[in-house]
């Protein structure tokens, strides 16, 4: 007779699930993600290995308590530690029949791979003579000091990697031990509940990991409590992998995708192995494609494979939306070790509509027009894909709204439809410039056009200056009674062109930086966190009315006036050098310039590599910049250093070659010398 199972103790902070045993109502938010599936599959009648969840409440106890586990948690764990032994008839970590568990991290919202999981808690060298393999059993011990020195102790992965070293699996376990002790400065822990306890503050550590806060930052991931803490038995997989019931990349093809291996899935997770991959076909439950990566056969055979996608859509059956699983077989029997929703699958599904929406609006934005054509712009470089916030305040209102005002100030007269739609189109979610409507930024009854036929594969250059083919059917009657008007335009234009070259800098320096900055002093003194949302709301329009349409021109003119002189400059060189040459000899006309911030901030960080400068001293003159700094959700390099940081790591590896310093002063060099003989080249 069956001896029935004993319920699990009713505890405050851990939950528990397993065959026959689940929270009757298990909350995402409060076991995560990881033990919600595990739940539910349990609750399905789905194989799923025993275990427990420490909940999240316990990881945002842990941060209030200064790091230190609430009241009552190391006794729920001893008492819930009991149960799962008596379940599975093991004891942790302990001779004959040792118990071993994974403890996973799980929050409400999943983060792949941001937070830590350690694998064979409980592994021990006393435990070799319970294992029928002994390779099998060293070389798990080994992955298990390894993972256990990273993940627990802080030790570098690569050091551990070095100090296991070659030899047998039971030479490189012990290497790997020795190297835990040297490198962590204590023996490697012998006692099961030190591990499983060390473990589990290392997941509550991850939780404020550098990567698990970026990625909530870049994922604006809200509201969690943290993360639950799950414990589970440890399937002894002798071959593992993951299964979508949709593919991920081309979910339209309506195939299983099955990645496989042996060992633990966990190296697939990681990248450490290349798998087998089987394609299986949802409706005819049919093998379509396979390709063997772990040896000449595939690790599982063709009618596992099919078993496994059979199990998969019971799954998917069951949350009713495409599932990727974490799957083992050991045994002849198989386990599911974690199922989630497939990410991204309604992206990818709604790219065909959403392309043809696009092309419908291209088609809208040309009716009449049998010229129009689109070309990338050069703000596309600073602003490759830009998010619907700043396309809406940076894209519109600043390079649209401010451009056309430069224009303005400049003297030159856009044509109605320019004031009224602007130049500039979002395609495709990258910045392009209608091609028509950028000639008409310069004289309005003037029917100039760019010659892109006739640009000879230099479309982006022709595209910096003014047009310059004249469309006669544009023309008509009426160009000829405002050419009056157009030509003193043109006339006046050029005045202003030449006063602006002639004291913008001055005004620059002496009015508008000092104004820019007085108001930039002031808006930063305003405590936003303190307004109602409608006070933010005006402040955010304020803003945009004077920083970017005020302030905004005056700022662009130094760029605009640069680019078309740096063009003339070339369209010279070229003529007289030939096109390669003269390309070059203006680059070494361009660089070595004095005031160059980019170069100044190179320079800089190469000094805090070499300890000449503080970090802190770089970010109080450069933080506010960021590698896409035009996009307003991209973190500052004071908000977020890593950038900084891992160029500032670069210079302090590098060895020989010139600093960032010499290399300037030798293309300083190198232009005072091409000046030189820039007179010669020219008579």
């Amino acid at each position: 007779m069956t001896t029935p199972p004993i319920p699990p103790p009713p505890l405050k902070l851990i939950r528990f699930f397993g065959p026959g045993v689940a929270d009757e109502k298990p909350s995402k938010e409060l076991v995560g993600g990881k033990a919600y599936s595990l739940m539910t599959m349990t609750q399905a009648g789905l194989p799923v290995p025993p275990g427990f969840t420490i909940t999240t409440q316990c990881c945002a106890a842990y941060y209030e308590a200064g790091k230190k586990w609430p009241a009552g948690l190391d006794g729920e764990l001893r008492e819930a530690l009991k149960w799962l032994e008596w379940h599975t008839g093991r004891k942790l970590g302990a001779a004959p029949k040792p118990l071993l568990v994974a403890v996973r991290s799980g929050a409400a919202q999943s983060m792949p791979g941001m937070m830590d999981t350690v694998l064979n808690v409980g592994l021990r060298p006393e435990l070799a003579s319970c294992s029928p393999n002994a390779d099998r059993f060293w070389g798990d011990l080994r992955d298990f000091v390894r993972g256990f020195g990273e993940t627990v102790c802080g030790i570098d992965f690569d050091q551990m990697e070095a100090a296991a070293g070659s030899g047998t699996a039971e030479e490189q376990a012990r290497h790997a031990l020795a190297g835990f002790e040297r490198l962590a400065g204590k023996p490697f822990p012998s006692d099961p509940w030190e591990m499983l306890s060390s473990a589990v503050s290392a997941v509550f550590e991850s939780w404020n990991s550098e990567r698990a806060i970026k990625y909530r930052e870049h994922h604006n991931v809200r509201g969690l409590a943290g993360t639950a803490v799950t414990v589970m038995t440890m399937f002894p997989s002798e071959r593992s992998g993951i299964l979508f019931t949709e593919d991920p990349n081309r979910p339209d093809q309506g195939r299983i995708i099955i990645e496989a291996s042996y060992g633990l899935g966990e190296a697939i997770v990681r990248g450490h192995v290349e798998p087998d991959i089987f394609c299986v076909d949802r409706k005819t439950n049919a093998i379509v494609e396979k390709r063997a990566n772990t040896g000449k056969e595939a690790c599982v055979t063709d009618k596992e494979a099919l078993d496994l996608a059979t199990l998969g859509l019971r799954v998917e059956a069951f949350y009713n939306t495409p599932v990727d699983i974490e799957w083992g077989i050991a045994d002849g029997k198989t386990c599911l070790l974690q199922s989630r929703p497939v990410r991204g699958l309604d992206i990818l599904r709604s790219v065909p509509k959403v392309r043809q929406e696009e092309i419908q609006r291209l088609e809208q934005l040309a009716a009449g027009r049998p010229k129009a054509a689109w070309a990338v712009h050069n703000l596309g470089e600073t602003l490759p894909a830009p998010t619907p916030l700043t396309w809406d305040i940076v894209g519109h209102g600043f390079m649209g709204n401010g451009f056309i005002k430069l224009y303005q100030d400049l003297g030159f007269q856009p044509s109605d439809r320019v004031l009224k739609d602007g130049f500039l189109d979002l395609i495709a979610g990258r910045i392009y410039m209608d091609v028509e409507k950028s000639a008409e930024l310069y004289f309005k009854d003037l029917p100039m056009e760019y010659d892109l036929a006739g640009a000879n594969g230099k479309a982006s250059e022709v595209l910096l200056d003014r047009p310059t083919k004249f469309n006669v059917e544009r023309a008509g009657l009426g160009f000829l009674l405002k050419l009056p008007l157009t030509v003193f335009g043109m006339i006046r234009a050029g005045r202003v062109m030449k006063k602006v070259i002639r004291t913008g800098l001055e005004e620059l320096q002496k009015w508008t930086l000092p104004a820019f900055n007085d108001f930039v002093a002031k808006s930063r003194a305003k405590k936003l966190g303190e307004m109602s949302d409608d006070a933010v709301l005006n402040e955010i329009r304020e803003r945009e009315k004077i920083a970017l349409n005020q302030f905004g021109p005056e700022l662009l003119k130094p760029g605009f006036l640069a680019a078309y002189y740096v063009g003339r400059l070339n369209s010279t060189m070229e003529l007289v050098l030939g096109a390669a040459e003269g390309r070059a000899f203006t680059s070494k006309l361009l660089a070595g310039l004095d005031g160059d911030k980019t170069v100044e901030a190179n320079i800089a960080l190469y000094q805090v590599a070499k300890n000449e400068m503080t970090l802190q001293a770089y970010l109080a003159e450069y933080g506010h910049r960021a590698v896409n700094e035009l996009e307003l959700a991209e973190p500052r390099w004071s908000e977020d250093p890593s950038y900084p940081k891992q160029r500032i790591a670069q210079f302090a590896r590098a060895t020989g070659g010139l600093s960032p310093t010499q290399l300037h002063h030798k293309k300083k060099e190198e232009r005072l010398a091409a000046e030189q003989t820039i007179g010669t080249l020219l008579l």
